[in-house]
């Protein structure tokens, strides 16, 4: 039954009891006084009406107490939530719901405060988000204010001086519009605007091309690739190929920063015993990742106690968790501080195979 409901009964029948008593109690006493009419026992100075008039008054009595304390706690505990509405409505999320007892009443206000702290953590996030965007959008802004002042006050006292003021200033914007179009295709997977054109692809020959081309780049850029691609021909699954090659370059760049002096990369894939999803992992030594910035990885802009030392707008692993999700896949991630760090990518190909 729902909540609502259970308390218009528990109301209805709290405000009623009292009367369904003095109506017993009536008939009661209208019973015994024809009883007494009747029966010569009576006459001796005995009364029915004495002796079953103090229990029955007893019974009133403690189920008028009991409706008024049950009437009053429902009240004290409409007015707590009429409150802490008022409260969220108002914007003010710094306080909380401690109910005790096991009733419904306790389990709304628990459900109330639960809603309350996930509200609170998306106002956080936002707060980040937009202090992420503001720092990394004034930045080249303000490289290209700075040169454009120079300009104006004569410090380019040559051609060729004021010609690589002007490549700067260009390098600057692009950088800028490359970060707002980041933004906007951020924005626009986490909303779902993302129409994905979908794909049946073969797994086998997709993960070959991208481990030939980090092969490839290992070598360029001097550090240890190694590859183990247990994936049999024909595995099929869907999926919009630019996209999920933008995951792996941005998983492949945080490996290759965060190596460390080893510089040990690798990738490996398997399907399940019983063909159901195919797993992926990409492992790099190096520094790690703390056990208090794991949870928060997957968040914009975030990327630890180091962040703002980094280039980049910071959105990397954000896309990366809103391309997955926009799959129907999984992505964890877990480190050995010190030692090592891997994300691990789950696909489902029944699911992806079946649409």
């Amino acid at each position: 039954m729902k909540l609502h409901s259970k308390f218009l009964l528990l109301s209805l029948g709290a405000a009623v009891a009292p009367f369904v008593l003095v109506g017993i109690i009536f008939s009661l006493q209208m019973g015994l006084l024809v009883l007494e009419l009747r029966s010569p026992f009576f006459g001796q100075g005995h009364s029915v009406q004495f002796l079953v008039l103090i229990p029955v008054s007893a019974i009133f009595i403690a189920a008028s107490l009991i409706s008024w304390f049950i009437i009053k706690s429902i009240r004290k505990s409409l007015r707590i939530l009429k409150n802490a509405t008022r409260r969220v409505a108002e914007g003010d999320l710094d306080f909380s719901l401690a109910p005790g007892g096991r009733d419904d009443f306790a389990s709304l206000m628990r459900s109330f405060d639960q809603m309350r702290i996930r509200l609170k953590d998306e106002y956080s996030r936002r707060s980040r988000f937009l202090m992420g965007v503001s720092h990394d959008l004034k930045t080249p802004l303000s490289s290209i204010t700075g040169y454009l002042d120079a300009l104006s006050d004569g410090m380019a006292s040559n051609p060729e001086q004021a010609a690589k003021f002007m490549a700067i200033m260009r390098e600057k914007a692009a950088q800028l519009e490359q970060r707002i179009s980041h933004l906007i295709e951020y924005v626009k997977m986490e909303t779902g605007q993302w129409q994905l054109p979908l794909e049946e692809t073969d797994a086998s020959s997709f993960l070959k091309q991208i481990v030939q081309c980090y092969r490839e780049e290992s070598e360029f850029l001097s550090y240890n690739f190694f590859a183990d691609i247990r994936v049999p021909d024909q595995t099929m699954f869907l999926m919009d190929r630019e996209l999920v090659t933008r995951v792996f370059e941005n998983l492949m760049h945080n490996a290759v920063r965060y190596s460390g002096e080893e510089k040990k990369i690798s990738i490996s894939a398997e399907i399940a015993s019983d063909s159901s999803k195919l797993s992926m992992a990409i492992e790099n030594t190096g520094p790690g990742i703390q056990e208090q910035d794991l949870p928060l990885i997957f968040e914009p802009f975030y990327r630890g106690n180091a962040s703002r030392n980094q280039k980049g707008f910071g959105l990397g692993l954000a896309s990366v968790r809103a391309i997955i999700d926009a799959h129907g896949w999984t992505i964890t991630v877990s480190s050995k501080p010190g030692e090592k760090t891997a994300f691990s990518l789950t696909i489902p190909l029944a699911a992806a195979t079946a649409v």
